[in-house]
């Protein structure tokens, strides 16, 4: 019964979705990053927000012109290197991987990713497989990361989700594991709330 829900719930968000104009996802790099990452990342973002019945355009921030001007728009600042390094790297990882701007009590549709976070993080869980395409997995963590954040400015709550992308805090598996995507109640405060 709760899959068939589940199941009904995803196909209306997803015609739903499908209606609306892509939100744009306004990117800025602060250092460097690898394509390889950045390519993984909004692949791995784009599956969790289409089972979301999501979906986004993106552009970086230096590409911005005075014509575009969605009526959606997340603009997400990428600090630290987003790209993995095989050098043994001296560097706290404790701290949020990202957060998502509050003004009065509201959630901002301005977010910042901690790439040097995520990378230490993540390299700390991978196998010697995963070592061989670091700029792949690292990317692909960073789109559940991203994901988790776009999640708090569409729901426009601090708050976080019961489980999947959504939960509180996502471990350095989590982040590489071969699927993690959002539990169906987290996608329907996403469509909820105002």
């Amino acid at each position: 019964m709760g899959r068939c829900v589940a199941a009904i719930l995803l196909f209306v968000l997803s015609a739903f979705g499908a209606e609306k104009r892509p939100i744009m996802l306004l990117m800025q790099f602060e250092q460097d990053h690898s394509e390889a990452s950045i390519t993984a990342m909004k692949r791995e973002f784009a599956a969790i927000m289409k089972a979301a019945g999501l979906s986004f355009d993106y552009k970086l921030r230096s590409e911005l012109t005075e014509f575009d001007a969605p009526p959606e728009i997340v603009l997400v600042k990428f600090k630290g290197q987003c790209r993995m390094k095989l050098l043994p790297e001296l560097f706290d990882e404790r701290g949020p991987f990202a957060t998502t701007q509050m003004l009065d009590g509201q959630m901002q549709p301005f977010s910042e990713v901690a790439c040097d976070r995520v990378r230490v993080s993540v390299k700390s869980s991978m196998t010697s497989d995963q070592l061989r395409d670091g700029d792949t997995v690292l990317g692909k963590a960073l789109g559940r990361v991203l994901a988790h954040e776009v999640y708090h400015v569409l729901s426009k709550s601090p708050h976080h989700g019961t489980g999947g992308v959504a939960r509180k805090a996502l471990t350095s598996s989590e982040l590489t594991a071969d699927r993690l995507r959002f539990d169906p109640k987290d996608i329907e405060r996403m469509y909820s709330l105002p």
